[in-house]
């Protein structure tokens, strides 16, 4: 009777290789430090970390509660995040700070945003500007609008008058703005109620909308391509949102599209695929694809997708997922997945409103 014998070098080998396959691999590059990504801690306190190959987290003392909203802005130099007070009794402020805990700056007077409901916070491209949602002025209730400030906090300016606007994304001109815009106290009371609209900081001239309901825009390095999901469908504008080409329609699967950004060269497309979701459980696919619509390629399934961005050298992935914890909260834990989809590992967890710094 015979058998056939197997190497254990070999068998410990395939296992690894299926793991590897199946599960975040280990990092495998000696540059993580050139990338840096702010968040939120479980104590609500702001850290920075250094190295996504080997984290190095740095806490950042601010005083007050954190709203989950920082940016880091594109120049490097300074972190803006929304911070609450009991005294005025829940105010809220708007700061900057460097990352490394000194030069704290408010650039808002305490109260001049209400807290809780505060829905928008951007830097422009440039560096010079921030963004922001407020709902705190004078005999107007049930109102959201954008307002812009100086980096330093000089020169605020309001740039909506009326209704429910929300989610302030800046083009990489860093003098036009996209927002999205509701009736008064949210309600759907027009066709164009709920698009994004776009509009120039300097001249303040509203200039048009995307004419549906989608999701944020994201833009080539140039800011002549802009991409959009409108619920099934990615679809392309070349003129500044004027009209649209679509890339791609999944409405016989239903499956729900939401651009990510493009590839370095611009040539490709990144976009999250729900395939389903309810509330922070889906199933998802991280997918790339020609611009033409073509060469569609699954670069890695997530579940409990929350979102996932690129970095500023359109380089990698940060990809965030729902996590519970034993108190029954929900934070997130965060992945890193490499454009061409070879490299994906977990980077930390349980936290919140994660932010891509500028590139080292």
């Amino acid at each position: 009777m015979s058998h056939t014998s197997r190497n254990p070098i070999v068998v410990i080998c395939l296992i690894s290789f299926i793991i590897a396959c199946n599960g975040p691999n280990s990092p495998v590059s000696d540059n993580g430090d050139k990338y840096r990504i702010t968040y939120l801690g479980q104590d609500y306190h702001l850290f920075t970390l250094d190295d996504i190959y080997a984290p190095k987290t740095t806490a950042i003392e601010t005083s007050g509660d954190i709203d989950p909203l920082i940016k880091w802005s594109p120049t490097a130099n300074r972190i803006a995040y929304l911070s609450y007070f009991d005294d005025p009794i829940y105010s809220t402020g708007l700061f900057t700070i460097r990352p490394d805990g000194k030069d704290k700056k408010l650039l808002t007077p305490l109260g001049l945003i209400n807290g809780g409901l505060t829905l928008g916070l951007a830097w422009s491209s440039d560096g010079r500007k921030l963004a922001y949602v407020s709902n705190v002025e004078p005999n107007i209730v049930g109102e959201q609008n954008i307002w812009i400030v100086d980096n330093d906090g000089n020169n605020p300016k309001k740039m909506t008058n009326d209704g429910f606007n929300v989610d302030p994304t800046w083009f990489p001109d860093s003098e036009h703005l996209a927002f999205r815009h509701f009736e008064d106290n949210h309600e759907d009371t027009t066709a164009a109620s709920g698009f994004y609209h776009i509009i120039n900081t300097v001249t303040n001239e509203l200039l048009h909308n995307f004419r549906e309901r989608s999701s944020p825009p994201v833009f080539s390095d140039d800011g002549k391509q802009i991409a959009v999901g409108f619920t099934t469908a990615l679809k392309i504008s070349m003129d500044f949102g004027k009209t649209f080409t679509q890339v791609l329609d999944d409405s016989s699967s239903g499956v729900f599209n939401v651009p990510i950004g493009f590839t370095s060269l611009d040539q490709r497309l990144l976009f999250a695929s729900y395939l389903w979701f309810n509330r922070r459980t889906s199933q998802a696919e991280i997918t790339v694809i020609n611009l033409e619509g073509t060469d569609r390629k699954v670069l890695r399934q997530v579940e409990n997708l929350a979102w996932a961005t690129l970095s500023p050298d359109r380089e990698k992935i940060l990809i965030s997922t729902w996590v519970q914890a034993p108190n029954g909260r929900w934070w997130l834990d965060l992945y890193i997945l490499s454009v061409d989809g070879s490299e994906y590992f977990k980077l930390v967890e349980e936290v919140k409103s994660p932010s891509w710094g500028p590139v080292n």
